[in-house]
C-alpha cells in the first residue's frame, strides 16, 4: 500500500511498486494452493526457497487453510484487485460466512483464535460491497471488540479490557471497518492513478 502511494505522490515519476507486483507473480506460484477447479485452498504461511519447505500447505503439520489469506489480501488490494477479492472468497468460504445455518457456537473456537482474520474480512467486505458477509461479521466483531462511545463524544473500540480508552491495532482495525464504511471501494479507488 505505501509503494503504491509513493509512485501517486510522486505522480509517475517513479515505480517502487514494481518489486511488489514482482512479489505477486512469485506469491501466486509459491504460497497459494489451489484444487482442480481453480479454487484457493491453502495459503503457506512460510517458504524456504533453499530446501524447498512450505509451511501451510496441505502437507505440513500446520495447515494453513485460507483463514490467514485475508491478512495478504488486505495489503495486495492496491496492486492486485481480483487476486485480493479471491483470497477473500476463499477466507469467507473457510469461515462458513455464507452458510444458511451458520452457527456462531461453533465458530467460536475460530473467531478466538483468528480474531485478526475476522476484523480484515470485515473490512474487505465493506469494501468489496458484500453486505450479507458485512451484516455477519459486523455481528461477530462487535461481541469482542466492545465498541461504545466515551469521553466527550469520541467512539472506539475496547476488547473488554476495562480500560479508560481503546487502544492497540485491533482497535484501529476496527475503525478502519468504521472509516471505510462511509464507501465501498475505497482502497481500491485510493490507489488508482487520477483517482485520489
Amino acid at each position: 500500500m505505501g509503494l503504491c502511494l509513493y509512485d501517486q505522490l510522486t505522480a509517475g515519476r517513479t515505480d517502487k511498486a514494481a518489486v511488489a507486483r514482482e512479489w505477486i507473480t512469485y506469491f501466486k506460484e509459491h504460497f497459494l494452493f489451489r484444487d482442480e477447479a481453480g479454487n484457493i485452498v491453502s495459503m503457506a504461511t512460510y517458504y524456504d526457497p533453499d530446501i524447498k519447505y512450505v509451511n501451510g500447505d496441505r502437507n505440513t503439520f500446520l495447515t494453513g487453510g485460507c483463514t490467514a489469506a485475508v491478512m495478504a489480501a488486505w495489503y495486495l488490494l492496491p496492486l492486485d484487485p481480483e487476486l485480493a477479492r479471491e483470497l477473500y472468497e476463499a477466507t469467507i468460504t473457510e469461515l462458513g460466512l455464507r452458510e444458511d445455518r451458520y452457527s456462531l457456537w461453533r465458530a467460536l473456537p475460530k473467531i478466538t483464535l483468528y480474531t485478526i482474520s475476522y476484523q480484515l474480512a470485515l473490512c474487505l467486505a465493506i469494501e468489496f460491497g458484500d453486505q450479507p458477509v458485512v451484516n455477519r461479521l459486523r455481528k461477530i466483531c462487535e461481541v469482542f471488540s466492545e465498541p461504545r462511545h466515551f469521553g466527550d463524544g469520541l467512539f472506539g473500540f475496547f476488547y473488554h479490557l476495562g480500560e479508560a480508552h481503546p487502544r492497540g491495532f485491533q482497535s484501529a482495525n476496527m475503525m478502519v471497518a468504521e472509516v471505510i464504511t462511509k464507501r465501498a471501494g475505497y482502497m481500491t479507488q485510493t490507489h488508482v492513478p487520477d483517482q485520489r
